[in-house]
């Protein structure tokens, strides 16, 4: 195989890897609730039980059939392990394992977010002028726009009703008045 192809599968292989990690993750909070569920139903189970009991608990059957067919000691060893590491240590791996880096982008949108205060940082170190602990004179409101020597107020004449009434509608549809 060439880099270029492991690179690629390895590319296509994480999201993968990271959505098949959130699905045990998912198993191993509700294989938690089943743990706590048996606890709760019976004083045998202890706090923490294994995978082992919780399944004999709640299909014994079929975990006398699993037991009989696989008697081997690392199957007994791996029903000894509790229900929710069983499920969750493996996903907390895989989702670790299928995170993707982050992109520039992501990383100057993260930056972005803090922009602004970096900027006030900055302006403080300067000591540039802080407008909101000044006393309020007129001379620095941005509501009256007379204050303001580039703000042009329309003139008188945009405001006349230039309508001529043969062209105006009988009725203000959307005011519901009529003229």
């Amino acid at each position: 195989m060439t880099k270029a192809f492991k690179r690629i599968t390895i590319t296509f292989m994480k999201p993968f890897l990271s959505l098949l990690g959130r699905m045990l993750l998912v198993l191993a909070f509700v294989a938690s609730a089943a743990d706590f569920a048996a606890h709760l139903m019976t004083t045998e189970i202890g706090s923490l039980p294994p995978a082992g009991k919780v399944w004999g608990f709640f299909a014994p059957q079929q975990y006398e059939a699993f037991v009989r067919s696989h008697p081997s000691k690392v199957w007994q060893a791996i029903l000894q392990i509790p229900t929710w590491a069983l499920f969750g240590v493996p996903g907390f791996v895989l989702v670790a394992v299928g995170r993707r880096k982050k992109s520039q982008e992501d990383v100057d949108l993260e930056n972005s977010m803090f922009l602004f205060d970096e900027l006030a940082k900055h302006a403080k170190e300067q000591n540039y002028e802080d407008f909101a602990d000044i006393e309020h004179d007129g001379s620095h409101d941005d509501q009256e726009p007379d204050s303001h020597n580039d703000i042009n107020i329309a003139e008188d004449h945009y405001t006349e009703n230039n309508i001529v009434d043969d062209v105006r509608p009988d009725r203000d549809y959307l005011l519901g008045k009529k003229h």
